[in-house]
């Protein structure tokens, strides 16, 4: 079984010639070589961020998480981030709750599906997806990112609404009405990432 992330999937999915080719070729380099954390920019904030949910810590308690980087691009880029993720919290009533994480399997291919956050956000349950990169979200993004949360989490012992955080643009994008055709399009897809990562 292959396994891979959901950023990995979508990126292949929302990609067409021989892009989606690099995404596999990237994957599997991952696959020959150990996991070193170094190379997952925002892990240390997205960290901070649950952490600090967990610990029901005051919003001004998120800037310690930029203190102690060193790479000089997360010095520039952790605070813009971490104030824009403040301007989204706002003075919601949040509490936290563990989310739900899982894997969507089809054929030899498994992505995990796995929202950082639950919030309750003013007495109603979310769960959510980061996205922190700087190249917008598109349309295409948020529809298989969402679609793959409704195939694995909607059967979820907490209701919740599945939703991706557009966090530099203080945006949360909710999933819509079930669209059977997009299951189609994610299993195509799966074959076809299958049968790429096998031939390289």
């Amino acid at each position: 079984m292959i396994q891979i992330s959901m950023t990995e999937f979508v990126d292949f999915v929302t990609k067409a010639g021989p892009p989606r080719l690099t995404v596999v070729k990237h994957v599997k380099e991952r696959h020959e070589e150990k996991y070193d954390p170094k190379t997952d920019f925002y892990k240390k904030l997205r960290d901070g961020i649950v952490h600090h949910h967990q610990n029901g810590q005051p919003k001004s308690d998120l800037d310690a998480v930029a203190r102690g980087v060193t790479d000089k691009n997360k010095i520039k880029t952790y605070p813009i981030l971490i104030q824009a993720y403040k301007r989204f919290l706002g003075n919601k009533k949040i509490t936290w709750f563990k989310p739900t994480k899982t894997t969507w399997d089809h054929g030899n291919l498994s992505v995990n599906v796995n929202p950082e956050l639950g919030l309750s956000i003013n007495g109603v349950q979310h769960l959510v997806k980061l996205y922190f990169k700087a190249d917008k979200l598109t349309k295409s993004q948020l529809q298989a990112i969402l679609h793959l949360m409704q195939l694995e989490l909607t059967q979820a012992k907490n209701p919740s609404s599945l939703c991706v955080l557009d966090v530099r643009n203080c945006k949360l994008h909710t999933a819509g009405q079930f669209d059977k055709a997009l299951t189609a399009l994610v299993e195509g897809e799966a074959k076809a990432f299958a049968s790429m990562y096998a031939a390289l």
